[in-house]
Parts: C-alpha cells; structure tokens; sequence
C-alpha cells in the first residue's frame, strides 16, 4: 500500500497523532505528513503513506491557504489560543478600511521572525521546548511572501481573514504582525488550512471516514511534469543511472507504462538526468 491521503485534521489532534491513527487504521509502517499544523488548529494535511512518504518534502515547498481568525486586544506566549495571557489591550472599534490597509501593506515579500513555540531545531533542540523552559532563543528571519490577504469578515474585536502564502510561513506570527500594524496585540483563535497548491480541505476526510479507496497514488500528486519511459530506459532509471532524457523540464517524475512512478530526475546539463529519488515496491 503507497500512496497519499489528503486528510481533514481535526482541532485537539497533533499531526503525529494523525500518522499514528493511519498506521493503525491501515495497518502501514511508514506514514508522514506535509506541513505542520498546530494542535489548536485543523484543515487540510496531506499524509504519506510507504513510498508516498518520499513525495512529501516537493508537496511541502507548495503554498498554502488559511482561514484565520485574530483576536484584537490579547496577546498570549504561544501566539494562539492555547497560550498563556502575558499582555491585554483595550482596543476600540476600527474601520474595515483601516483593517484593508494594514492587510495591503503586508502583502509580497517579507523577513519573519519564526516564533518561539515552534518546532524549529536549534543546536538539536526544539525552539518550543526551550520556550517551555522560559528560555528566548535567537532566532534569524527568514523571507516568506503573502500573496493574498484579504479581509473576510469583522466582529470587533475578532478579524477573520484569509491568506495565501509561501513555506515557512507563521500565520501566528502573521495575526501578530497585524494586530501591531493595529497599534495593539492579539492572538489568532482559529486558524483552518483551506489549501495546500491545488489541494483543497473540500476534498478531505476525517480520520474515521478515510477507506482504502481514498489513498490517492503517487503519480496523481507529484508536483512536476511526467515521463513514460522505454524499456531501455527503464531498466537503467530503475537502477538509479543517469541517463538522457527528450526534455528540458528541472525535474521529472518517470512512469512505466502502467502509469506506476518509479523516479524523481533532475536535470543535470544538456537533457542528462540524474536520481534524486526511487520508489520500490515489494512485487517489482
């Protein structure tokens, strides 16, 4: 069994969580999952499963879309609902254009600073579990880009909006950065993950209601162009050669005439191709 699931996660579950209850629902070895989402928050997860596994880390450098709602006038230390209340600010009524124009100013490229309760590794150790020491690590910004923010609905004091967004991305810190932009703080309440590239939580399942039939292949998910190989070529692709290709694409996924995927190339110089990566699979 390989392949991919796209799973709705739900609120209260951590993306280990969710991995373990696939390992035993489908009795798998190997699961992983695509880009973290926080306890508190729930929304699209892909999930691989064997061989599927080894895709994740191309679908993960995909953007992302959220569905985020920010509470005005409460800052917490984790930046979320589940944090402890370390700053509060009576905040008053803003105009939505005010809103619209904070949202503008923080749309294309930008340094963010990753929070502290994060799962960021430094010299070994865990951003969050230096934070549940009261430890404040130094951490260096790195560049991200919003494409979209746009204002979905206003409550005073909760801002709901929706963003679309590049890798390494802290929509924590996002709701954060607006709520300063505001002249106050806050903290995001909820925050659901509508997209990940062209996969939408529209067509995810919950942990209970995922069967055998919804494990997507590996072919249907790469994010890259395909090429079906000859049999010549196939028996040097499935040996991990080098070989030349009729392409000038960066990276191709190579299928057999079944449609099965059998390696990731790259392009190395004038049309030769290199492995990045092979799948295997107990009958070949």
């Amino acid at each position: 069994m390989h392949g991919l699931l796209l799973v709705n996660k739900e609120v209260g579950y951590t993306c280990q969580d969710v991995c373990n209850c696939i390992k035993r629902k489908f009795n798998v070895k190997k699961v992983g999952h695509c880009g973290t989402l926080d306890p508190f928050a729930n929304g699209l997860l892909i999930v691989g499963i064997n061989e599927g596994t080894k895709i994740l880390s191309f679908l993960e450098t995909q953007n992302k879309t959220y569905l985020a709602t920010l509470e005005l006038g409460i800052k917490t230390d984790t930046g979320d609902c589940t944090g402890n209340i370390i700053e509060t600010d009576k905040v008053n009524k803003f105009d939505k254009k005010e809103i619209i124009n904070v949202f503008n100013s923080l749309i294309g490229i930008q340094k963010q600073i990753p929070p502290m309760y994060s799962a960021i590794k430094i010299n070994g150790k865990k951003l969050y579990e230096y934070a549940r020491d009261n430890q404040n690590i130094e951490r260096k910004a790195r560049e991200i880009q919003i494409f979209l923010l746009e204002l979905v609905e206003y409550k005073h004091p909760l801002v709901t909006f929706k963003v679309t967004c590049s890798k390494g991305t802290y929509i924590r810190t996002l709701g954060e950065d607006i709520a300063s932009k505001l002249n106050t703080v806050g903290h995001l309440k909820s925050l659901t993950r509508l997209n990940i590239d062209n996969y939408s939580l529209e067509n995810a399942k919950k942990i209970a209601d995922l069967t055998e039939n919804d494990i997507q292949s590996i072919a249907s998910m790469v994010p890259f162009k395909f090429y079906l190989a000859s049999d010549k070529e196939l028996n040097d692709i499935k040996n991990g050669k080098r070989v030349k290709l009729n392409s000038n694409e960066k990276q191709l996924l190579i299928l057999d005439k079944n449609n099965k995927a059998i390696a990731i190339y790259e392009l190395e110089k004038d049309n030769i191709y290199r492995s990045i990566r092979g799948f295997y699979y107990e009958n070949n």
